[in-house]
């Protein structure tokens, strides 16, 4: 007999003694016959408890005690109930196959593309619509967040898609925060029911293994099968969709791309519209969350795929993945509403899924502005990474290390987080001892900085501060910090250039990314002179807006306390 049997026969007979009689008896072997484990666990607790306090037999103190460490135990049972149901639903959610997900992830060995980065969010928007534009079979795309008219604007341009190649299918998956248009999402799943799937990815806390507050963190888009794809940091939000640069705004980045001038005034008319709204439109957590973080300096990568399509496929493939883990873990806490017209169809998402390996002819999808780029870079060396709250360790945080390990001139840290992992740390030390010269370039509590930043800038101070400490006199100046300074703009890219290599996605340098791996990411290695040529290119212009910071070293008692806060608050906010 087993401890449980051994339990559930102690709380049979416990109840049984307390009620008597032969009917009451029959009754509770139906009850114990029929319920779950904790069901009789907390049915025998009840049982007990209620003639602890009913009967005369014991004290008042007695019974107060009994009553108090009943309900702590009551509770304890029902959020450990719910601790194990979670952990299944997480289990069967996040192990929908092997550990050995895919070819070419978390590997070693590169494969071949052609790539350029992104000048700032506008120019991101911009590629995303003509990636959606030139899809032919499917597009999978993840935000992280959506929102605002620039998603309308995205969704209206998938429908106008949809409309014109009645066989495209689209997933987007998303977190509920921003998403103002719920009514279009519906609206598009209920007239395209065999084209358009929507998924919801809201925080979550995910048991298994260990416990850990999760986020659907990832930033792309791929379309037909993985000919072309984007990865990066900004997300469909009207914040992320700017320059960065109050110097050189939207509309007259529009202008240099020699853009209609129709399209130009009704991006104007946009951007005041969205001035005018967007506080209105955002849910109220969102728009607590939009009044703190201001508009956004992003950077994203634009990828083409060679040969055999091997890198967008693996993109394709972890995207696809991703999606499946969600609707997994949605059909299985109710969080996937089911309309009549879906009802008995496999859904796009397990389709495209069951079929990623299939061989099959398709026309070629060109994109023409990408061939013509001016900032092209061939012949890539790419590699992929994925990472999630599924997995107990980060391979990208520890491939991060051996790149550290291998700089032989410069690192380029252009991260909206500089919160450090240890073994991060220790590497940047040592690359400066070997003559690598580092530079920052962050977020800091500059002048008219958004709010967010007194969240994080004194965590990123005492970071730069402990790096530059670590180092003996002569070695200080190998180390520049920068803080991004524009007005109510957050930098928020997360990119490192090490000598020729490019490391970028989703991931932040903090606890959450790299060490817990507590949210789903996707991220890239690319080894390219041109490729690494053309971000420094891009660094250097924020480099530009940025003040440099003149003591690096000093960091206040406020600023000291405040990282420590933030630090025990790693595993939620990162």
């Amino acid at each position: 007999m087993g401890l449980m049997d051994v339990s559930n026969s102690f709380g049979y007979h416990a109840i049984a003694s307390v009620i008597g009689g032969q009917e009451k008896h029959s009754l509770l072997e139906n009850i114990f016959q029929n319920t779950t484990t904790l069901d009789k666990v907390k049915a025998t607790g009840l049982f007990v408890l209620s003639q602890v306090t009913t009967s005369q037999l014991f004290s008042s103190e007695i019974k107060w005690g009994s009553a108090v460490l009943g309900s702590v135990l009551a509770l304890g049972v029902i959020a450990g109930e719910k601790w194990y149901s979670q952990q299944r639903i997480c289990r069967s959610a996040g192990l929908i196959i092997s550990k050995d997900e895919f070819e070419g992830v978390n590997s070693s060995s590169a494969v071949r593309c052609d790539a350029f980065p992104t000048e700032h969010g506008a120019d991101s928007e911009l590629w995303r619509e003509r990636l959606i534009r030139a899809a032919k079979y499917n597009i999978v795309f993840s935000g992280n967040h959506c929102g605002g008219m620039a998603f309308i604007r995205m969704l209206n341009l998938i429908e106008q898609r949809m409309k014109e190649i009645p066989k495209l299918k689209v997933v987007i998956i998303s977190s509920p925060l921003f998403i103002t248009n719920q009514e279009q999402i519906q609206r598009l799943s209920d007239e395209y029911p065999a084209q358009f799937s929507f998924i919801c990815s809201p925080d979550i806390i995910h048991i298994s293994p260990g416990v850990k507050f999760s986020t659907n963190h990832t930033k792309g888009l791929v379309i037909d099968y993985g000919t072309h794809f984007m990865l990066g940091d900004s997300g469909v939000m009207d914040k992320f969709v700017g320059t960065g640069l109050r110097e050189f705004p939207k509309h007259k980045f529009l202008e240099q791309r020699l853009l209609k001038g129709s399209e130009i005034e009704s991006e104007v008319q946009r951007e005041e519209a969205v001035k005018r709204t967007e506080a209105n439109t955002y849910s109220k957590t969102g728009r607590f969350f939009g009044s703190l973080i201001g508009d956004f300096r992003s950077m994203d990568f634009v990828f083409k795929s060679n040969g055999k399509n091997k890198a967008g496929k693996y993109v394709y493939a972890q995207m696809l993945l991703l999606c499946r883990r969600w609707e997994a873990y949605n059909d299985a806490t109710g969080g996937n509403a089911t309309s009549d017209a879906t009802i008995g169809i496999e859904s796009i998402v397990k389709q495209l899924y069951r079929e990623r390996n299939a061989i099959r002819q398709i026309d070629p999808t060109h994109l023409r502005e990408f061939d013509e780029s001016a900032q092209k870079c061939q012949n890539v060396a790419f590699r992929l990474f994925a990472s999630g709250p599924e997995q107990t360790h980060s391979v990208f945080g520890k491939e991060l290390i051996k790149c550290i390990n291998a700089a032989k001139k410069e690192i380029i840290i252009n991260h909206m987080y500089l919160h450090l992992p240890a073994d991060v740390m220790q590497a940047l030390i040592e690359a400066v001892h070997r003559g690598v010269k580092i530079i920052i370039i962050t977020g800091g509590r500059t002048k008219d900085c958004p709010k967010t930043n007194h969240i994080f800038g004194p965590r990123n101070k005492y970071n730069y501060a402990y790096l530059i400490k670590s180092l003996p006199d002569n070695l200080k100046s190998k180390v520049e910090v920068y803080e991004f300074d524009q007005s109510n703009v957050g930098l928020h890219k997360k990119v490192i250039k090490i000598d020729d290599t490019v490391i970028g996605g989703s991931s932040n340098l903090g606890y959450k990314s790299l060490e817990s791996t507590s949210d789903h990411e996707l991220n890239f290695i690319v080894k390219s002179k041109k490729f690494a040529k053309e971000t420094r290119r891009i660094c250097e212009i924020d480099i530009k807006h940025s003040r440099r910071v003149s003591n690096p070293t000093v960091v206040s008692i406020y600023e000291y306390v405040h990282s420590a806060l933030h630090r025990l608050f790693a595993w939620n906010i990162g």
